[in-house]
């Protein structure tokens, strides 16, 4: 079981990353520890993290870390195109994979060009789908700290990754397409 503490340069996925802070609010940058077990399915916390609770989830799994699938967006999107139809593309090429209950996180050279609608058109129609994924995350790029500040006046806390990370699958997707 690896053991991650403190501001240490985490090496999980976007998945973890935000179960963690979710589970663990604030908590996580002042030394508290995450467990994760090596083969990455399950989370949990120490008693600093979890206050009262923490006795009972020490080294216990209390949450299941979907498995992740990296969709990596490639060539540049026009101009012309609505938020709608890099929805419903996306929606259709995602609809065809086995993405059910996995974690969905998109990245590649083309997040730049994608706004922050763009980006909630496309998570809203994906956890629509009928056999929808567990979560859909983009990486963090200089448009989502923009759309953070913006909206909420402070810049966010991020982690880093200490290397690669492995994904069950990794599928490219190019937006010339649409």
């Amino acid at each position: 079981m690896r053991t991650y503490r403190g501001k240490r340069r985490l090496n999980m996925t976007q998945t973890q990353k935000i179960i963690a802070r979710t589970l663990g609010a604030d908590n996580i940058t002042d030394g508290a520890r995450v467990y994760i077990s090596e083969n990455t399915d399950a989370i949990s916390f120490d008693e600093k993290l979890c206050g009262a609770y923490g006795r009972l989830f020490l080294e216990e799994k209390i949450f299941t870390v979907p498995a992740g699938v990296f969709i990596d967006l490639e060539a540049p999107l026009r101009n012309d195109v609505t938020k709608e139809e890099i929805a419903g593309y996306i929606a259709d090429f995602i609809s065809k994979l086995d993405v059910e209950g996995r974690s969905l996180e998109f990245g590649g050279d083309s997040m730049t060009y994608l706004t922050m609608d763009d980006r909630f058109a496309v998570a809203e129609k994906l956890l629509a789908l009928e056999k929808k994924p567990f979560c859909v995350i983009f990486e963090y790029d200089y448009i989502t700290a923009e759309y953070t500040m913006e909206h909420f006046g402070k810049k966010p806390e991020t982690f880093y990754n200490d290397g690669p990370q492995s994904y069950e699958q990794v599928v490219t997707l190019e937006l010339d397409r649409i």
